[in-house]
């Protein structure tokens, strides 16, 4: 029996049900509940492909598998504590002619069995079994972190990939559109109906857009680049078609904050390193006390000849120890166990904060691409009549050249804000996801 269990001598410390630090009014409903597997929700079995993958492959996620292992071997290593334990030993000894053979003739070899055991009188050696057991169950929740974490950066860069090569063909048809637009600024440069400095300027806004071209080649690339290392390959890797930007289903429901937020891996984390330390507060309070070891020794001067048995049993207690287990209990462990207490209320509240974020960047963008909609379709009537009044000797071309550049700028942040919405949508997937069940890699050698 654990000693805190029955609360002799253990120091204060804070109580393991945490209040969690989050507004009542967290969330904001939603629809269906996120699935395990969030990316699914977004209809992409492109995606589904690459996710599943990359968490065969990726190199971070295999970094938290060995440790997961480290600690599990840890905790198999603290319950091997708890038994007890057997040790065989064999001696020999040379007379001065080197017969191997003592003065009265025997042969100069010894054999022994030494058995020992530490009875568990006050919980310590189970407390410190279970402490390691809680590490590594801490371990086991990293891992499925960096799951999530691995699923929502190979999202990320999938869309990014996506909306670059399409950001890449808008481009292209901007310059389509601004050559035929320079097509027409020289024909009325050439029947002498506007200045050459107009054809001048056209020409300038077609290399302008074909230097963004340049640079939208280049993200491409890296962004190929950046997907092949989440996926744990080669850079350049052959990468499936993309399929676009794909459009959101319905909002996610947020649920009840204490659920929400617990199932969480990295706070599940937290909480396993809460009570990790609170049994190593155990393994310290039973260290100040008396430990009862029984042991038993059985030897032969001679190969299964005149064997002699013992049996002992030995009570140490400390008694000056230059004030160690007072440290370690009164204050090593209570600052332990109150930082394990502050990271997990850290690790709620983050957590929180995530869901906030990720909603209000969703409302934000939702409401972004609805106005850029309204606005394209406002630049488009105000583009279509400049050149109108343009070819008619009714305007100048300043008027197109301006209009023709704000209705491009307005087509490519349209791009980037649709790739935004997903964004925070992928951010709120994340925040919201628990644990999923993940095949267990093969240990390396």
């Amino acid at each position: 029996m654990s000693l805190l269990a029955t609360g002799a001598c253990a120091p204060a410390r804070p109580a393991l049900d945490v209040a969690l630090p989050v507004d009542p009014g967290f969330g904001g409903g939603g629809g269906a509940a996120t699935p395990a597997r969030w990316w699914v929700a977004l209809a992409d079995p492109t995606l589904d492909r690459l996710i599943t993958q990359a968490l065969a492959g990726s190199f971070d996620l295999r970094v938290a598998w060995t440790r997961l292992r480290q600690a599990e071997a840890s905790a198999r290593a603290a319950g091997a504590a708890g038994r007890p334990s057997l040790d065989a030993s064999v001696g020999g000894s040379l007379d001065a002619a080197g017969s191997g053979r003592s003065a009265d003739g025997d042969a100069g070899l010894s054999l022994g069995l030494a058995a020992s055991y530490e009875i568990d009188l006050w919980g310590g050696i189970d407390a410190s079994r279970e402490a390691a057991a809680r590490s590594a169950r801490a371990s086991a929740f990293d891992v499925q972190a960096a799951a999530i974490t691995v699923a929502g950066e190979v999202a990320l860069a999938w869309y990014d990939l996506a909306a670059a090569e399409e950001s890449a063909a808008l481009l292209a048809r901007q310059v389509e559109a601004s050559q035929a637009t320079l097509d027409l600024v020289a024909r009325r440069v050439e029947a002498g109906l506007a200045p050459e400095t107009d054809r001048t300027s056209q020409q300038q806004a077609v290399e302008a857009l074909r230097g963004q071209q340049a640079t939208a080649a280049t993200q491409i690339a890296t962004l190929q680049h950046r997907l092949n290392a989440l996926l744990g390959r080669s850079p350049r890797s052959a990468l499936p078609p993309r399929t676009g930007l794909v459009a959101l289903p319905a909002q996610p429901a947020t649920g009840i904050p204490s659920e929400v937020l617990r199932r969480r891996p990295d706070v599940q984390a937290a909480w396993a390193r809460i009570e990790a330390a609170d049994r190593s507060v155990a393994t310290a309070v039973a260290e100040r006390y008396p430990r009862l070891s029984l042991s038993a020794r059985l030897s032969s001067a001679a190969p299964f000849e005149g064997w002699l048995a013992s049996l002992a049993a030995s009570l140490v207690a400390p008694l000056i120890d230059g004030g160690q287990h007072r440290l370690l209990v009164g204050e090593r462990a209570r600052a332990q166990l109150a930082e394990r207490v502050l990271a997990y209320q850290q690790a709620v509240l983050t957590a929180a904060v995530d869901v906030e974020d990720a909603l209000a960047k969703e409302a934000g963008q939702v409401a972004l691409v609805a106005s850029l909609d309204r606005q394209l379709e406002l630049s488009a009537s105000t583009l279509d009549s400049a050149r109108a009044r343009y070819q008619h000797g009714l305007g100048d071309y300043l008027r197109v050249l301006d209009a023709e550049r704000s209705h491009q700028a307005l087509e490519r942040s349209r791009v980037s804000a649709r790739q935004g919405l997903l964004e925070a949508r992928i951010g709120l997937y994340r925040a919201l996801a628990g644990g999923f069940d993940l095949p267990k890699p093969a240990a390396s050698s």
